[in-house]
């Protein structure tokens, strides 16, 4: 009976596309948020102003349960930072930080989510099995429309 190779072959194709895409997508993000590797230079974010994520950023792991913000005359409590993609990435940020990390996070934060959203895309495409340039092509087309979009 010959042994079926196709499955083997289909799993290899599937990561050279997908290594293929990731670099394309690297490329791309490099292009459109060059200016966040200067140093002087910030994304815009209203996630999360860069003041209120400095002064909470050396209690970045207890502000899971809640915290005190005293940037107002009197300060307000908040319930917490939401455990999701976006507060873990602050609060790894600020671990690894405290001076530099809510910096950080406003650099990374919308090429990381660009970067997640092309990859879902590429993830979709391929699930609807369409070729592996379809895939590599939407999730390219994909990614730098949420980028284009807040603009």
């Amino acid at each position: 009976m010959p042994v079926d190779t196709k499955p083997a072959s289909r799993f290899r194709s599937g990561l050279r596309g997908l290594l293929l895409f990731v670099i394309c997508l690297l490329a791309t993000l490099c292009v459109l948020f060059h200016r966040s590797f200067e140093a002087d230079q910030v994304l815009f974010s209203n996630d999360g102003p860069l003041g209120a994520n400095r002064s909470q950023a050396e209690y970045a792991l207890s502000n899971f349960l809640g915290y005190w913000q005293d940037l107002n005359w009197l300060g307000m409590e908040y319930p917490g930072l939401s455990l999701d993609a976006s507060g873990l990435m602050l609060a790894s940020c600020c671990k690894l930080s405290p001076d530099f990390g809510p910096v950080l996070f406003a650099k990374i934060y919308a090429p990381v989510g660009v970067f997640l959203l092309g990859v879902g895309a590429w993830c979709f495409f391929r699930q609807l099995q369409f070729r592996p340039w379809v895939c590599v092509l939407g999730g390219l087309a994909a990614a730098p429309h949420l980028h284009g979009s807040g603009s």
